[in-house]
């Protein structure tokens, strides 16, 4: 019998472009049982949470208080909906850092419960989708899995995909997959906008408050 062969590739460091998307996209996970959220060095650097930390992470409060003002009522009453349904949620956003600048960010999340329908744990991505100097946040939450937007699994798919890809050496495949997160990041602000208007035209109530 033929023996198998295993290839591998030379390790390589990803190209410039790909560090640059790199930079622009962040990933978190909120422990619930402990409230604290453990942000990588991008999503804390969006958020304007301070010195990244690793081991302790950020209390919830403190990323809660990294939404402006005039965004937080909305956007924790759809993370409050998700972590309730143990459900989605994508919220668009301005988060005003500690000297004042601010960042509008694309947050996408998905929330668990235990065996006792208790909100255990939550994971997502942060993209920086800054340009648009339009006011107000956008936000929805939903069932996990269902009723979602065709671009929201696109972006789940994405990121299982690109953590697959950063285990291997495949440079090239993983700036592939960074600038696909970023274009479909950028489609759902897009589209939250673009409900917001809708809502804003039928009479009914803007995700935007």
């Amino acid at each position: 019998m033929a023996r198998r062969r295993h290839w591998s590739s030379p390790r390589s460091e990803p190209p410039p472009q790909s560090l640059d998307l790199l930079r622009e996209i962040g990933s978190w996970h909120w422990d619930v049982p402990s409230g604290r959220v453990f942000a990588d060095e991008v999503a804390s650097r969006l958020l304007g949470l301070g010195a990244w930390q690793p081991e302790h992470g950020f209390p919830v409060g403190q990323c809660a208080r990294s939404i402006h003002e005039d965004d937080r009522s909305e956007v924790l009453s759809r993370f409050r909906e998700a972590l309730g349904k143990a459900g989605d949620v994508v919220a668009e956003y301005r988060a005003r850092h500690n000297d004042g600048a601010v960042r509008r960010v694309l947050v996408q999340g998905r929330f668990y419960h235990d065996f006792h329908g208790r909100p255990r744990r939550s994971h997502g991505i942060i993209l920086d989708v800054s340009g648009d100097d339009r006011p107000g946040s956008s936000a929805r939450a939903g069932p996990a899995g269902t009723g979602t937007h065709p671009l929201e699994r696109v972006a789940d798919h994405c990121l299982a995909a690109r953590a697959l890809v950063a285990g291997t050496a495949e440079a090239r495949l993983l700036q592939l997959l960074d600038g696909m997160l970023m274009e479909t990041g950028r489609s759902l602000a897009r589209e939250l906008r673009r409900q917001g208007r809708q809502g804003d035209g039928d009479g009914t109530a803007s995700p935007s408050g």
